[in-house]
């Protein structure tokens, strides 16, 4: 885990269901060091009203744009055939 942390600046966005407090649910699988450095990089915001399920269950239909995605994100989904 620890390599994926220096490959990649990671942070964590708040939603529906998950707040930073809930963070603490990761310290038994990781180091206290990395727990640390996403409490630091916790993005708190208003939440988004998608859901990630939905948009790629959509996309595995053929129809991203019905998955709440932006029409760019939705045309490149379906440009490159992700999700399928």
């Amino acid at each position: 885990m620890r390599e994926l942390f220096e490959l990649a600046h990671i942070c964590v966005v708040e939603r529906e269901g998950f707040a930073l407090r809930d963070l603490a649910t990761l310290e038994p699988a990781l180091e206290p060091e990395l727990v640390l450095r996403l409490r630091r990089d916790f993005v708190a915001r208003p939440p988004i009203p998608s859901s990630s399920t939905a948009s790629r269950e959509a996309a595995k239909a053929g129809r991203p744009e019905d998955g709440d995605l932006p029409e760019a994100v939705a045309r490149y989904v379906r440009e490159h055939g992700l999700y399928r």
